[in-house]
């Protein structure tokens, strides 16, 4: 119920002018909108001016070194709210997530609820089993990210078969391969989950492919 307060070319005008007066060659941009200024309420005041905060930072998301080398992931338990579709600022329960995965030594935690894995921390989880790619489908329990969605376009087009079902800690230990998906990672390959070796620790070769088409599509939308 946010009037967003520009039309989509102005955000878009807004967000090149970012990159311009930055000089940023390869990196991210994140944009925040939120209700705008008012009193402390609890229900949602009308005829606000909403507020928009911008900034970008330099990263290294085509030549990302963990694409090579491949990740580990921990489970950790899902304390999230009921509408995790919506994006939203309120990210106590993920940091809280993280923050468990990265005092285990891991690059990510897959959150696990009622036996099965929800998503990453900050990231979407896929595994890869008998050649078919396999990973939560889209309801309130998920975020529905861009990236989920176009790399299950690219794996139909490759030939995979996709299954949009639930899958549990048991099946990533015994799976072909395990990857995430998120904005300025692309993919990133699990080599190691629960301390458990995936493809015998290796980078595989599906998860390979996906990223590289990926990134070269990436590459045609910059005119690069």
């Amino acid at each position: 119920d946010i009037s967003l307060p520009y039309e989509k070319d102005k955000f878009e005008a807004i967000l090149n002018e970012m990159i311009a007066k930055n000089a940023l060659k390869e990196g991210g941009i994140y944009m925040q909108v939120t209700r705008g200024v008012a009193f402390r309420n609890f229900y949602f005041m009308e005829n606000l001016t909403p507020s928009v905060f911008i900034f970008c930072y330099e990263s290294e998301i085509l030549n990302n070194p963990a694409a090579k080398t491949g990740i580990k992931v921990v489970s950790v338990e899902d304390i999230r709210w009921k509408r995790r579709d919506i994006k939203s600022i309120s990210l106590l329960a993920q940091c809280y997530a993280k923050n468990e995965a990265h005092k285990k030594g891991a690059d990510e935690g897959f959150m696990v609820e009622n036996g099965f894995v929800t998503e990453g921390c900050s990231s979407s989880a896929f595994i890869i089993k008998d050649k078919t790619l396999i990973t939560k489908p889209l309801s309130n329990e998920i975020l529905p990210g861009i990236r989920r969605m176009r790399l299950l376009r690219i794996a139909k087009d490759i030939g995979l078969k996709i299954e949009e079902r639930k899958f549990s800690m048991d099946e990533v230990y015994a799976a072909d391969e395990v990857f995430i998906s998120a904005a300025t990672l692309i993919l990133l390959p699990v080599i190691y989950a629960d301390g458990k070796a995936i493809n015998g620790a290796k980078v595989g070769e599906i998860s390979s492919k996906l990223r590289e088409i990926y990134a070269s599509e990436l590459l045609k939308e910059a005119g690069l």
